[in-house]
């Protein structure tokens, strides 16, 4: 697991599975919306993920979550 991963997976251990709307996604990250990750010269936000997320719920697991969400760091 790389720093990027394992920097999602703890900022996200607190999201209710299965995870079925932005709110509660959100409302479970330490940072609220400001939430980010920057690891490996990569950052994603937790915007950038609310941007692009509607669509592609329910999220069963923790690790469907993460897999998501890797791709969109640039």
């Amino acid at each position: 697991m790389g720093e990027l991963e394992d920097c999602i997976r703890k900022k996200c251990k607190n999201v209710p599975f299965p995870l079925t709307n932005t709110a509660d996604l959100v409302a479970a990250l330490p940072e609220g919306a400001e939430t980010y990750c920057e690891a490996e010269g990569k950052k994603v936000t937790a915007l950038d993920v609310a941007a692009v997320i509607e669509g592609n719920y329910p999220f069963e697991t923790l690790d469907d979550l993460v897999a998501f969400i890797l791709p969109l760091a640039k």
